[in-house]
């Protein structure tokens, strides 16, 4: 069976320390009591909420941060909490070219770790630039999201090579090299989107629809 290999960005949490200092984080200044999301403590609650579905209809699950395979349903806090580097993360998945790859995001706007609300918001699905075998994944996970979800909007594709994902240079996409998807869900620096994904029960459905937009492809490999 097709292997699913799951890639969550940035660090997590330690004894309460979250492990990318810096940045991938922000309070909101513009609300009491202030709200602190970390995109890396929010990216694993969704990887976890999609590895478990993954696994009860049978598929390998892959922990390209962890270097292993998953055997049994996790917790996000069972995750990897280290901020592995994206080099590893990739060495571990290229271990799998027949697999596919989903990476867990959330965006920003600009660099600030704490302040006021952000316009922006919302959700964009990425593949690697040109056409490529990852494609036709964006494009089902983007319609899954489009059609299942409640609570953030999707926001529209480049359609730059007439699918609806957004193409970039992200390391993760660019240089694996099995079909990767990364999905960067709601903006934290947003007061809204950051109410939704600090909320646990949500990671839920946006691990559904993930799911229902890879369970095909998975299915019929990728090969």
């Amino acid at each position: 069976m097709t292997p699913l290999i799951i890639d969550y960005g940035h660090g997590g949490l330690i004894d309460g320390v979250y492990q990318t200092p810096g940045g991938k984080q922000y309070t909101f200044t513009d609300v009491q009591p202030p709200l602190t999301l970390y995109e890396g403590v929010s990216n694993r609650k969704t990887a976890a909420a999609l590895m478990r579905l993954a696994l009860m209809a049978g598929y390998p699950v892959w922990d390209c941060v962890a270097d292993r395979q998953v055997l049994s349903a996790p917790l996000w806090s069972d995750l990897q909490q280290l901020d592995i580097s994206l080099s590893a993360r990739v060495r571990s998945a290229n271990n799998f070219p027949a697999g596919l790859l989903i990476s867990c995001h959330s965006n920003a706007v600009g660099n600030a770790i704490k302040g006021p609300s952000q316009s922006a918001n919302g959700i964009d699905i990425y593949t690697s630039r040109g056409t490529t075998r990852a494609d036709a994944v964006a494009s089902s996970v983007y319609d899954s999201f489009k059609e299942n979800m409640q609570g953030l909007r999707v926001r529209a594709g480049d359609y730059v090579d007439g699918d609806s994902d957004h193409e970039a240079d992200f390391y993760i996409v660019r240089k694996t090299v099995m079909p990767a998807v990364l999905g960067e869900i709601g903006f934290f620096t947003n007061l809204s989107d950051a109410q939704y994904l600090a909320e646990l029960q949500n990671h839920g459905q946006i691990a559904l629809c993930y799911w229902y937009g890879i369970e095909e492809h998975l299915r019929r490999g990728t090969q």
